[in-house]
């Protein structure tokens, strides 16, 4: 027997040889193009000098993908930064707005629109906070905040200011959520570092602000002063009262916020809060259903790695994993560390499975900035995209591994939360190599998948378009409120086929200070009917809906009747 063992070794050996040099022989994995030069957008993120001095010029900022204009079609809005040392003869970098005509042909209609701003942007978020009918926008900078109300007319006005949420200095990500289900939006943002232009160092200033001990690089935020962050309760008339102190979010320690989400993690139909910090322990804040929020991280076990170390959270997001129902948990950290996995066990527990769910190893030596979990071939299961981009471009000089310009990464869902690392198999569009930061998902081009846009540190946006031809089917569910805020924000809605069953949250912002499309779609496999959709609205009336084919989105109205047919 022992030759016979022999001759197969051999073979044993050159299957998966064969196949690593051969990826045209894979099986058939979903693919994106780049169409950056197709949408040819007259926008280009600017953030301070190349070799960043100061930390402000390296977290880098997001865009929303939202349809501003109610005709169906999603538009794109990038926030821009700006420079310390502008020449007076060179314009101030803006923020820019595109209105989506369809068929990939974009309009930038910035200056009617009134969104040009030329603050010093980060992040943003867009839903209907007054209740009109139009999504607003919500807007971080170094500065005042802004808060642009929809005209509905194709313009919008700067309310902030009258509305209370104004906030200054760093703001981060943001969110919007009905804490007190009342049917109006409340707002979260995250705040960074007390930033000072005289008073921060500027790189090298300090032998802390180096590589190696010789190579200088930008100080912070370590030895910088983390901010609180800030929950804005709305008072449905159009103002918001600062609710930061009362209800609890500042008796803890400030952190250097990054992330935010809202989620419903113990299932009582009550908005929880959940914060990434950088070199900080994560935030979990349950809501106590009486205004107020208790810090329950360290025991439900999303503060920490499963190592007990804390790691430097920047993007993040939610969604059930594995198909058990539960709404699990990934963090984005910094570069030699892993992106965290934290599944939900239920009964307000998580655990770490990073390494099981193949996520370790494949993401160390990676700056990871956003996360977006999507269903890119429509097979019923999350899919995860990762934009990665270190914040010192020096870093070039010692770590070959790292690199200031990264590769974005594609990890295929195998149904029960291992994951695969298709980049390499997903198209030319992931050899690309930039500093990227915030990302958002949404259908841009009106063929039902959905499409990805990467904002870039001194670059153009990278636009992801999906070519996957699976053959799989998916519903998508456009949700208006009525009792509930319009934007229902935090209801659930459950669609059901022959064979499965599908639950998602409906939640705002998610991924690093961007926004996707407040469409939800589920794949379905080879499902070619829907048997129900259930929508559990934030005020807890359940409605139960039939719906006749497949391949569209669907408009869901609270109130409208339980087991109505949807066209």
């Amino acid at each position: 027997m022992q030759p016979i063992r022999l001759l197969i070794t051999p073979v044993l050996i050159l299957i998966p040889l064969c196949y690593l040099a051969h990826p045209e022989d894979a099986p058939n994995h979903p693919r994106f193009a780049d169409a950056s030069s197709k949408v040819n957008l007259n926008f280009r993120y600017d953030s301070g000098a190349l070799e960043k001095d100061y930390v402000l010029e390296t977290n880098g900022s997001g865009l929303a993908l939202f349809d501003y204009d109610n005709d169906g079609d999603l538009d794109m809005y990038f926030v821009n930064a700006s420079y310390f040392d502008l020449r007076p003869d060179q314009e101030k970098p803006t923020d820019r707005f595109y209105r989506n005509d369809g068929n990939w042909k974009f309009t930038d209609v910035t200056h009617e629109s009134g969104l040009g701003s030329t603050e010093w942007g980060i992040g943003c978020a867009a839903a209907d906070y007054d209740n009109d009918g139009d999504l607003d926008l919500y807007v971080t900078n170094w500065g005042s905040n802004l808060l642009y109300r929809n005209n509905g007319d194709g313009t919008f006005t700067d309310a902030a200011k009258e509305a209370g949420v104004q906030s200054g200095n760093w703001g981060a990500s943001c969110a919007f959520g009905d804490i007190d289900l009342d049917g109006d939006l409340d707002l979260y943002v995250t705040r960074y570092v007390d930033f000072d232009l005289e008073k921060v160092p500027k790189r090298g200033e300090r032998a802390s602000c180096t590589l190696g001990g010789a190579i200088p690089v930008h100080c912070g935020p370590k030895g910088l002063i983390p901010l609180g962050d800030e929950l804005y309760q709305n008072n449905g008339d159009g103002t918001f009262t600062d609710i930061s102190q009362k209800s609890g979010i500042r008796q803890i320690e400030n952190a250097y916020s990054l992330g935010v989400f809202f989620l419903d993690f113990d299932l009582n139909g009550l908005p929880d809060i959940y914060v990434t910090n950088d070199q900080f322990p994560n935030y979990l804040f349950q809501n106590n259903g009486d205004g107020t929020f208790e810090e329950v991280g360290i025991i439900a076990g999303v503060s920490y790695s499963g190592m007990g170390e804390v790691q430097s959270g920047m993007g993040v997001d939610c969604g059930d994993l594995n198909g058990d129902g539960l709404e699990d948990i990934v963090v984005m950290n910094y570069a030699q560390d892993y992106n965290t996995f934290y599944k939900n066990e239920g009964d307000g527990f998580f655990v770490d499975v990073s390494k099981e769910a193949n996520l370790y190893f494949d993401t160390f030596h990676q700056l990871s900035w956003s996360l977006l979990f999507l269903d890119v071939e429509f097979d019923g299961d999350l899919d995860m995209f990762i934009a990665n981009g270190h914040v010192m471009p020096q870093i070039d000089q010692t770590d070959a591994k790292q690199g200031f310009k990264q590769k974005n990464q594609l990890f295929l869902n195998d149904g029960r939360a291992n994951f695969k690392n298709i980049s390499s198999l997903a198209g030319e569009v992931f050899d690309i190599e930039l500093s990227s930061r915030g990302s958002a998902f949404g259908d841009l081009d009106g063929d039902g998948d959905q499409d990805i846009v990467v904002c870039n540190m001194d670059e153009c946006p990278t636009i992801y378009e999906n070519v996957s031809d699976s053959g799989n089917h998916w519903i998508g569910l456009d949700l208006i409120g009525t009792t509930s805020s319009r934007t229902p924000l935090g209801a659930w809605a459950t669609v059901k086929t022959k064979d499965k069953e599908w639950k998602k949250y409906h939640r705002g912002s998610f991924g690093y200070a961007s926004q996707s499309e407040l469409i939800l779609r589920f794949g379905l496999g080879q499902a070619t009917s829907v048997e129900s959709i259930t929508i559990q609205w934030p005020t807890g009336i359940s409605e139960q809906y039939t719906v006749n084919g497949v391949d569209k989105v669907v408009k869901i109205v609270e109130g409208s009747g339980a087991k109505q047919s949807l066209p």
